[in-house]
């Protein structure tokens, strides 16, 4: 599959990693997994059809759960940088204080910016609870015994 988001040629478990890791909470995502895998399948099975291929012989539902499982360490590295978007799209970090800085400010300014998001995080449950929540999703699918 060629992704025009993130320009690379790789497998449909690592956009359904980081769409679900992204835009779903870790207990609707882990009750739901099932019912969203046979939702993604059949729609790209249809779109597979659509073009004259046949989907059980190119990408099974079955391939699809594996390729999902396959994928948990992408998942969890984009769920967690997702994070940080999350806080400055939805929290607006100021980022004007960038805007015509002298070059001995930028550090102050970035440490000033970093102390910010570090309170936006401590006052934004979801973003600690998404990050928990994957990370306790991505231990339990053994990203880390590697």
């Amino acid at each position: 599959m060629l992704d025009l988001q993130i320009v690379r040629y790789a497998s449909p478990g690592c956009d359904l990693n980081y769409f679900l890791a992204s835009a779903l909470s870790p207990d609707y995502r882990q009750a739901n997994i099932d019912d969203l895998l046979k939702v993604y399948h059949g729609r790209f099975a249809a779109c597979l059809a659509n073009y004259g291929y046949d989907p059980e012989k190119l990408y099974t539902l079955e391939q699809a759960k594996e390729d999902y499982l396959a994928k948990k360490t992408f998942g969890f590295c984009f769920g967690v940088l997702h994070t940080q978007q999350l806080i400055e799209a939805k929290d607006k970090v100021d980022m004007s204080r960038f805007i015509g800085a002298a070059k001995e400010d930028i550090g102050r300014l970035q440490e000033e910016y970093y102390e910010e998001v570090k309170v936006k995080n401590r006052e934004l449950p979801y973003i600690r609870d998404a990050i928990i929540g994957l990370t306790r999703e991505a231990a339990a699918k053994g990203v880390f015994d590697k």
